[in-house]
């Protein structure tokens, strides 16, 4: 890992990564960026991971999947507005609060690392 050439011992690092997937195979999904595979990345390059915290959950994930959905499938601008500020807006929001319910987060949008380099 290059972060790891590039920082001194003591070194911070914060980093996201993206995924909406679910995780597969638990334990052993490393070559994703998945909380094990960081895990994983992050311990062999010689990080001590104060945290690894998933960007919500399943709902998170159908917000963020269904945002693009208007622009699929209304050409016309104007029919499209109103549906734009529901799927961009509403849908979203009531995710958000959806979201607590989840508490694998095993699907997730993705990940916030803290890391501090031995």
């Amino acid at each position: 890992m290059e972060m790891s050439r590039v920082l001194k011992k003591n070194g911070k690092l914060f980093l996201t990564t993206s995924l909406i997937e679910g995780q597969h195979e638990k334990p052993y999904d490393y070559f994703r960026f998945t909380s094990f595979g960081l895990k994983y990345l992050f311990n062999d390059c010689k990080f001590d991971v104060r945290f690894i915290r998933p960007k919500g959950g399943y709902f998170a994930c159908i917000g963020k999947r269904l945002r693009p959905l208007p622009y699929f499938l209304f050409k016309s601008k104007v029919l499209r507005l109103p549906i734009t500020l529901l799927f961009e807006g509403l849908i979203p929001l009531v995710c958000f609060y959806l979201d607590k319910l989840d508490k694998d987060k095993d699907m997730t949008i993705g990940y916030c690392c803290y890391c501090v380099k031995e």
